[in-house]
């Protein structure tokens, strides 16, 4: 027996699918994700690699490391906010190490859509019918923990 999917699940990962096939790619960083190979990429490696994005990454997994879960956009923003407090990173230079850190992937769903389904999925339990997604907290740890220290 399968558990039945949480509605949000649901309508974040369909909201921009032209057809079925294209469901398991919108997904993937929920299933997929891994830090080894997000840091594998040449670009994203040296992205990550940087001053900033590195601290970002590093914040991150400071902001995270005992917090609540990051269960919807309030608490993503919140998170975001911290961050940018505690780095000075703004705009692109906050989320694009962000996206790199959870989701793992330079490109995709909107990051506060994308970082409360991997928290969601996260509570999924065993006999959910469903692989183990790995938390926020986890993946910035993990993330973070890959980069070259300075």
């Amino acid at each position: 027996i399968i558990a039945p999917i949480p509605s949000p699940f649901v309508m974040a990962a369909v909201g921009s699918v032209d057809c079925l096939a294209d469901l398991p790619l919108r997904v993937r960083f929920l299933f997929d994700y891994s830090a080894e190979t997000a840091l594998a990429d040449p670009a994203v490696r040296a992205e990550a690699a940087e001053p900033l994005p590195a601290m970002v990454a590093r914040g991150l997994a400071d902001a995270l490391s005992g917090s609540e879960r990051l269960a919807d956009r309030e608490a993503f923003r919140a998170a975001a906010a911290r961050v940018r407090q505690a780095t000075g990173a703004n705009g692109k230079d906050l989320f694009h190490p962000i996206r790199l850190a959870l989701p793992g992937e330079p490109s995709g769903m909107e990051l506060d859509l994308a970082v409360p389904l991997i928290e969601q999925g996260a509570t999924l339990g065993a006999g959910s019918g469903f692989r183990r997604i790995v938390g926020a907290a986890d993946r910035a740890r993990t993330f973070a923990g890959l980069l070259p220290r300075p």
